[in-house]
């Protein structure tokens, strides 16, 4: 059964956050009444509830084993933009997902949506819906501290991009 996007990053976010995606819902469609503080309330509610990803979520690549050590925790930078950095050497290639402890499981990574070598600077389509071993690839053209960053602004279409930051 093939469900729409919004429904399957939804439950990318409650599986990774641990919330009930059935409150959330009902929260929704109450706030589609012209009454803004409702839908100030539901804003702060879908702010709050993406914030917590950052809690769960890390940098999970070839560069760090794969491992989900606290300094690739992924941490929010602006609302709805998390980032975490990894020191990288100059064309060697690297693999990375963006994940939950346990990468094993359905609904709790982001990893491409079309298969493709990133580079640095640009801007891509991220999948977050049932990704197993979807990693993005990167290869630096130079040493350094590079940023990754997930960006959550439209539910639908979560983006993924890489900043040399050093």
């Amino acid at each position: 059964m093939f469900l729409p996007r919004h429904i399957l990053i939804a439950g990318l976010i409650t599986s990774v956050v641990g919330c009930n995606s059935q409150s959330t819902d009902n929260s929704a469609s109450t706030n589609r009444g012209s009454n803004p503080t409702n839908a100030s309330s539901a804003q702060n509610n879908s702010q709050q509830h993406i914030e917590k990803i950052a809690e769960r979520l890390y940098l999970r690549g070839s560069f760090n084993l794969w491992g989900y050590h606290k300094q690739y925790q992924l941490l929010q930078i602006e609302p709805r933009t998390f980032a975490a950095s990894a020191q990288l050497v100059k064309g060697q290639h690297y693999e990375f997902m963006f994940s939950a402890k346990d990468a094993s499981k359905k609904n709790a990574n982001c990893g491409y949506k079309k298969q493709q070598l990133l580079k640095s600077n640009q801007k891509y389509s991220a999948n977050c819906n049932n990704v197993v071993l979807e990693n993005f690839v990167f290869i630096p053209n130079e040493s350094g501290v590079y940023e990754f960053f997930l960006e959550l602004a439209s539910i639908n279409n979560p983006i993924v991009y890489i900043k040399k930051a050093y």
